[in-house]
């Protein structure tokens, strides 16, 4: 059997080491996020990204005070690095279908927009454990209340749906377009109800309404 090459069994600090030692440490933060964009977690990722910006910059690794202790033009190219990373991480989470862990790094930005194209094209499958976190981003934290809401009367019924429409603003702007996607589902749930407790009476069922 063939042995394994030295890439393949080294650890990644080794071949961080060996990298910078090669080829110097711009070489050594791309490999490293080489390394994280395949099998790191997110945080890590991030913090990679912007200890390559600082490094680039000119700045040291570490922040010593706050941003605004920048001097210029430094400080608006940090910053623009730091935007990019954050968008970069969150559009990873958001490739690999985790709307609930792209969504902190969208928020931090203001930008809602990737995380509700990624919740229109969203469907839940059967058991899907993800349903409840990602109800909780769209409707309860707004990333997309609309189709949060969408999704708590598809899977979870009339009935919470209501809850939740409890829950929303006062302002008839808001309210009206979820009260009209809850006047289907009422209809048909009273509709049934009342021709059930009409055969249950033993009257006569009138037909349904074509």
């Amino acid at each position: 059997m063939t042995g394994a090459t030295d890439s393949e069994t080294e650890v990644p600090f080794e071949l961080l080491d060996r990298t910078f030692r090669a080829d110097g440490p711009e070489a050594a933060l791309d490999r490293l996020v080489e390394l994280l964009e395949e099998s790191g977690p997110p945080r890590a990722l991030l913090d990679a990204l912007l200890l390559k910006a600082r490094h680039e910059l000119g700045l040291p690794p570490v922040q010593d005070g706050p941003l605004s202790d920048l001097p210029e033009p430094a400080r608006s190219q940090f910053e623009e690095r730091y935007v990019a990373a954050i968008r970069r991480v969150g559009g990873k989470l958001l490739d690999a279908g985790d709307i609930p862990g792209a969504w902190p790094y969208f928020r931090l930005l203001g930008e809602k927009e990737p995380v509700a194209a990624a919740l229109d094209a969203y469907q839940a499958g059967e058991g899907d454990e993800r349903l409840g976190q990602v109800v909780e981003v769209a409707f309860n934290q707004g990333a997309h209340p609309r189709r949060g809401f969408e999704l708590i009367l598809g899977h979870y019924g009339a009935c919470s749906a209501i809850t939740a429409f409890e829950h929303l603003p006062a302002d008839e702007a808001v309210r009206v377009p979820f009260a009209t996607a809850l006047v289907p589902p009422l209809h048909d749930h009273l509709t049934f109800s009342l021709r059930a407790e009409i055969a249950r009476r033993g009257q006569v069922v009138p037909p349904e309404c074509p």
